[in-house]
């Protein structure tokens, strides 16, 4: 019992706990705010730590020489709380979990985050020693990213800022996280890019990077920054620098790897909150024969509803007027079959619509309507409080008018006729 107590203690420490467990949060929480299902957000905490293990365990063992070679006591693997074997098969283990839970999201987003990890294996394996250190981090981390949002049904991926602000907070957690280890690596042949510029070169391009990131999270979604993304940025960008600050003054200090990964996580807050702009399209499905859009008409044939927006109607097959979304995430379901909608609105009839997403979003996360009437200029904004659900839409005039609908991270579009009375 005593042996299987020490070597569980072993494991979890060869593990790098603190790193596993922020970038598993991280990507939890990404997915959680971006309007991920509780069943894919448990597949992307449960495929990103068990790829994380794999990682971690697969670095002491792979290290164990050299660990012992210049006597870091406090690695498990030389004070003898595990053994490099031990580690070596926990690292090819968690490799099956890893596979099964990040392909149960998608075989797309599945493949995206294998490849996320066999980068970061081939840091271990071999480019910690080249001046290509950087390039499994900004990869992994980009990935990481990537397969976050394609494990979301109907997505396509991020915009280019957030991938390439992704791929920037790795190279900034790369040389920070090996800063206090320069001299021990030196001692056994590890030269990576840190090695080569040298401390205090490599401690202000970790600064550059990291604050570059930040700035690209603020700057990258279109339209002026928000108030809340310039603090954030601002709050980003201080952490970065107070890293580079130790760094200097306590070369061997782990705080700047910590707050590293701080900043990091002040990035995901404001990539949650970029909404929208963080998902560069949609890969919404193809429209059944009983879910075709009715567009801009004053009529409306009832069918049956898509069967994830039937929730509610008995039968489930009721018949309904309704309108599907262009990219097929959100349908609007109206309440008459001629003129539903009139502007100005009728004293004996609301301009009522049910919105049903196919995509869930924060828990009240609003639902933005940016209405433009076809052939001119005018356009008029709505909000839905507490997200897609009941909801009276008035329009100032008759007419077809283009709703641009948001709804957390996910977006679409559709076209409504506001009969004239």
């Amino acid at each position: 019992m005593r042996t299987m107590t020490v070597s569980l203690r072993g494991l979890v420490r060869a593990s790098h706990p603190g790193p596993t467990l922020v970038v598993t949060a991280l990507a939890t929480g990404l997915a959680v705010g971006t309007g991920s299902t509780p069943r894919t957000s448990l597949l992307v905490a449960g495929a990103v730590l068990t790829g994380q293990l794999s990682v971690g365990w697969s670095n002491d063992w792979l290290d164990a020489v050299r660990d012992r070679a210049v006597g870091r006591s406090g690695k498990p693997v030389v004070s003898g709380l595990v053994s490099a074997a031990a580690l070596r098969a926990g690292a090819v283990v968690a490799l099956v979990p890893c596979a099964a839970l990040s392909l149960a999201t998608g075989v797309v987003p599945g493949v995206v985050h294998l490849v996320a990890v066999a980068s970061a294996w081939s840091y271990n394996v071999r480019l910690k020693s080249t001046a290509a250190s950087w390039v499994p981090y900004a990869v992994s981390f980009s990935l990481l990213l990537l397969f976050v949002v394609l494990a979301q049904p109907g997505r396509a991926g991020p915009a280019w800022w957030g991938l390439l602000a992704a791929a920037l907070l790795g190279v900034g957690a790369h040389l920070a996280n090996v800063l206090p280890d320069l001299d021990d690596d030196d001692a056994t042949g590890v030269r990576g890019l840190a090695h080569r510029l040298g401390h205090a070169r490599a401690t202000r391009v970790g600064l550059a990077t990291l604050v570059t990131a930040a700035a690209l999270v603020v700057l990258g979604p279109p339209g002026r920054p928000a108030g809340r993304a310039i603090v954030g940025g601002s709050l980003a960008a201080a952490l970065a620098c107070a890293a580079a600050a130790v760094a200097l003054r306590r070369p061997r200090s782990p705080w700047p790897f910590r707050l590293s990964m701080a900043v990091a996580a002040v990035c995901v807050v404001l990539l949650v909150a970029a909404g929208p702009s963080l998902v560069a399209g949609s890969r919404g499905p193809a429209s059944s024969p009983t879910a075709a859009r009715s567009g801009c008409v004053t009529t409306y044939t009832p069918r049956a509803l898509p069967t994830w927006a039937n929730a509610g109607f008995t039968p489930p097959t009721t018949p309904m007027p309704y309108v599907l979304s262009d990219d097929g995430d959100i349908v609007a379901i109206l309440w008459a079959v001629h003129d539903p909608l009139v502007s100005p609105p009728a004293a004996d009839q609301n301009n009522k619509i049910l919105w049903v997403p196919r995509v869930s979003s924060p828990a009240g996360a609003p639902l933005l309507i940016r209405a433009s009437l076809r052939g001119t200029g005018q356009t008029v904004t709505r909000t839905v409080e507490g997200g897609p659900g009941p909801s009276i839409i008035d329009m100032p005039t008759a007419g077809c008018w283009s709703f641009d609908l948001t709804w957390g991270v996910h977006h679409d579009h559709l076209e409504l006729e506001y009969a004239s009375r």
